[in-house]
C-alpha cells in the first residue's frame, strides 16, 4: 500500500533549485560566456599558448616583435573563436535550452513550496523490465494503481545500485519527490526481502520500448499508473519476451536511450 505526505523541501535541494532558477542569460550571452571563458578545448589551447609565445618572442626579439606577435595572435584568437562558435553553436543552443527548461522546473518547484514523501509497503514482488540502458519497474500500489519507475543504468542513481544489489526486492520503499517537475531526489529501501521473480523481462528493440511507453500512457519517473498491477503485468508479458533472471551487476553500465525528465539525487 502506498502512503504519501507533504514535507518541506530540504535546504540543500532548495539551494540547488535557487541556483537553477537564477539562470538569466540569452542564447547569445550564454554562447559568448562559454567561448570567451575558454570552456571549449580549442579556445582553451589559444588561451594557454598565448602567454608562452609572447614570453618567448619578448625574450628572443624584444618589445617590437612581441607587440606585432601579440596583435597577430589576437587576430588568430578572434578568428578561432568565430570558427569554434559556428561549429559549436548547435550544441551550445541545446545546452542553453536544457538550462532554460531546468530553470522553469526549478521555479515551479520553488513556487509550490513543498515536496512529497512516499512510502510503499509491498506484499508481492515488483516487476522489472530491463532494456539496454536501464530498467523499468512496476510495483503494486494498491487501489488498482501501479507505481512506475524508469531507472537509468547510471551509478549516480541510488536506485540503480539497489537494483543491482537486489535491495529493490525489499518490502518497504521510501522516496522523496518534487511535485511539479517530478524529480526524485532521495530513495531508500528497508525491511525484509520479498519473493524474487523467477524470470526477468527484457526489451529487445526500440519498437518494444515505444510500445510499452504508449501502453503505459507515456508516464514520468515515479508516476502512479491508473491500472491494476495484474493487468499491466499481463500486458507486459504479452509484449515483451521473458528471460532467466540474471543479476544486473554482471552487465556494463550504459546511459539511457532517451533523456529522463528527472534525476535522483542523494
Amino acid at each position: 500500500m502506498l502512503r504519501s505526505e507533504r514535507t518541506a523541501i530540504p535546504q540543500s535541494v532548495e539551494a540547488r533549485l535557487q541556483r537553477l532558477a537564477a539562470f538569466s542569460k540569452s542564447p547569445t550571452d550564454f554562447a559568448r560566456d562559454d567561448l570567451v571563458g575558454f570552456r571549449r578545448p580549442l579556445a582553451a589551447v589559444f588561451a594557454l599558448t598565448a602567454p608562452i609565445i609572447a614570453a618567448f618572442v619578448f625574450h628572443t626579439a624584444g618589445i617590437g616583435p612581441t607587440v606585432k606577435t601579440a596583435a597577430l595572435y589576437t587576430a588568430y584568437v578572434a578568428i578561432g573563436l568565430v570558427i569554434v562558435g559556428r561549429l559549436e553553436w548547435p550544441r551550445l543552443l541545446e545546452a542553453y535550452e536544457e538550462r532554460e527548461a531546468a530553470k522553469k522546473r526549478a521555479n515551479a518547484d520553488l513556487k509550490c513550496g513543498f515536496s512529497q514523501v512516499n512510502h510503499l509497503r509491498q506484499t508481492r514482488a515488483p516487476m522489472f523490465v530491463e532494456y539496454d540502458h536501464g530498467v523499468l519497474v512496476l510495483a503494486d500500489a494498491g487501489d488498482l494503481r501501479t507505481l512506475f519507475f524508469s531507472i537509468p543504468a547510471d551509478d549516480r542513481d541510488p536506485r540503480w545500485e539497489r537494483y543491482r544489489g537486489g535491495d529493490l526486492h525489499r518490502r518497504d520503499w521510501r522516496w522523496s519527490r518534487l511535485p511539479v517537475s517530478g524529480e526524485i531526489y532521495r530513495f531508500s529501501t528497508l525491511g525484509p526481502m520479498i519473493e524474487r521473480p523467477r524470470g526477468i523481462w527484457r526489451v529487445s528493440s526500440i519498437d518494444e520500448w515505444e510500445a510499452l511507453h504508449v501502453s503505459f500512457r507515456d508516464p514520468q519517473d515515479g508516476d502512479l499508473l491508473p491500472f491494476a498491477f495484474d493487468d499491466l503485468a499481463e500486458r507486459v508479458s504479452q509484449m515483451v519476451e521473458a528471460a532467466p533472471f540474471e543479476p544486473a551487476k554482471k552487465r556494463k553500465r550504459k546511459r539511457g536511450v532517451r533523456r529522463q525528465p528527472s534525476r535522483v539525487r542523494a
